[in-house]
């Protein structure tokens, strides 16, 4: 884990001295291309794999990584450890203690960004911010909010007698996983509005909901409204992409699964923040939403130079 996390640092340290060189300052912000780690311009990335296995093997992956808190913090595939590597470096620029990232859906041929300084403020139309909370359960790598409710339609789905419910906005996990008692009901509402046919499962322990639907603009039709509520009473829009995932061969399936121990921490997960704008404030302890084209919205730097 730890030697893991020095990779990750080491190799977004590099980004970060190179991207300035390329980019340069734009008042007092700079932003930093991110490859997903499947995309053929990483290293990392199996040819081999028909897209609808590479899908699936990334979900594998991510789901088999989340679960019981590492006391030495997450590494995310995106993001790795609290910042900290960041910060340290901000504390000594006029950067300040903000970072944000646009991330898009995963079947996406161009980039996500990761932005500091000024092009870390969200300030796109619709954006609302939710304060950061204490975790039940210590996990330093991590940065947690509350949810208050999901509205599926006229539906407002909460836990029993207002419980309350801490989630982990973790970029590195694609599914989001939530506790049962809230997974439930939201599940019911969706299965009940949404009328396409149902389809098998292509591995039932990550996919419980399937439908048969040629891509995400074929669900977005039938997909009722559906509004994620935070603390502090931010709406967070949840579109088609964000609650569903394209697995190809006309197969739509549920991104949202039930948290994998008992006593973890549920998360939202990198599909539920798919175009958008998510910017973190350390020092107002703020986490700000807001919809956003991100393969338009952030370009990144010519690819022969980066």
């Amino acid at each position: 884990m730890v030697c893991s996390m020095c990779r990750a640092l080491l190799l977004l340290g590099l980004f970060l001295i190179l991207t300035p060189l390329v980019c340069g300052y734009t008042d007092g912000g700079f932003s930093v291309e991110l490859i997903h780690r499947d995309s053929p311009r990483s290293p990392f990335h199996d040819p081999s794999l028909t897209p609808h296995g590479r899908v699936l093997a990334a979900v594998r992956r991510s789901y088999a990584g989340s679960g019981s808190p590492d006391p030495d913090g997450a590494v995310s595939e995106v993001i790795s450890g609290t910042f900290q590597f960041f910060m340290y470096m901000s504390a000594a620029t006029s950067l300040g203690r903000r970072f944000s990232y646009c991330l898009v859906p995963y079947l996406s041929d161009a980039s996500s960004a990761l932005n500091f300084g000024s092009r870390a403020t969200v300030t796109e139309p619709g954006a609302v911010s939710t304060p950061m909370v204490h975790s039940p359960v210590h996990v330093e790598a991590s940065y947690t909010v509350e949810i208050m409710a999901l509205r599926v339609g006229n539906s407002i789905i909460k836990l029993p007698n207002s419980k309350r419910s801490p989630v982990i906005v973790d970029s590195g996990s694609m599914l989001t996983s939530l506790d049962g008692e809230l997974l439930d009901p939201i599940v019911e509402a969706l299965t009940r509005s949404i009328k396409l046919p149902r389809k098998q499962s292509p591995n039932p322990e990550l996919f419980s909901v399937c439908y048969e639907a040629d891509g995400m603009k074929a669900l977005e039709k039938v997909f009722p409204d559906v509004t994620l509520e935070l603390g502090g009473g931010a709406l967070v829009t949840l579109k088609a992409e964000n609650v569903f995932m394209d697995l190809l061969l006309q197969t739509v399936c549920l991104a949202i699964v039930p948290v994998k121990y008992e006593g973890s921490v549920p998360t939202i997960g990198s599909v539920m923040q798919h175009n958008m704008h998510v910017g973190y404030d350390l020092d107002k302890r703020t986490i700000t939403f807001a919809p956003a084209d991100c393969a338009t919205s952030y370009p990144s730097p010519p690819a022969s130079l980066v």
